[in-house]
């Protein structure tokens, strides 16, 4: 019932590589989204409407970090744990209705989750994204996922427009992603 909340929903995890053979430091790497879907901000209302009221539990399940952390490998990682497991950072609140304290304080912990994970647009369709350092043929996951609503009644259509910024680069990396559905 969970994925629910996800059915009219695209999810693009975004990674970038050095292909170069020198380390790039300071990366800064924007993301323009043109076409007709509408950005998502993570919150607790991004949810399956029916369990609303039951986000607490989900986040304490762990269901946002299983579907939306990017797994870290030999080929690619997160930089510098940017994007640690948020029940390492934050603490559940199970206890808190125990002690008396209202249930939204634990909805409050899956909207942490979602901005966690969810990209948060700078504008209506400019994301930002800061990379520390990249070694020559490293690979990194850009952070947060960018989530975009489908139109309803059309086919959807997404660009997305990207610029890289570097110590090593004045912003003449940049190129166009663009999103095709193949399979109905």
């Amino acid at each position: 019932m969970y994925l629910k909340t996800f059915e009219d929903v695209l999810l693009f995890p975004l990674a970038i590589e050095n292909n170069s053979s020198e380390l790039d430091e300071d990366l800064e790497v924007t993301v323009e989204v043109y076409g007709n879907c509408e950005p998502i901000i993570p919150s607790v209302e991004f949810i399956n409407p029916m369990l609303r009221e039951v986000a607490s539990v989900i986040y304490q399940d762990g269901f946002p970090r299983d579907l939306f952390y990017l797994q870290d490998d030999i080929d690619i990682k997160y930089d510098n744990n940017k994007l640690l497991n948020y029940d390492q950072e934050r603490p559940f609140y199970s206890s808190a209705v125990l002690q008396g304290f209202p249930v939204n304080i634990e909805n409050k912990e899956y909207e942490y989750a979602m901005k966690r994970y969810i990209a948060t647009p700078d504008s209506d369709n400019r994301y930002s994204f800061s990379i520390d350092n990249l070694r020559a043929t490293e690979k990194k996951w850009l952070g947060k996922i960018i989530a975009l609503r489908l139109p309803k009644h059309e086919k959807p259509s997404v660009k997305m427009r990207y610029r890289i910024i570097s110590n090593n680069t004045s912003g003449d990396l940049e190129g166009e992603l663009e999103y095709m559905r193949i399979i109905r």
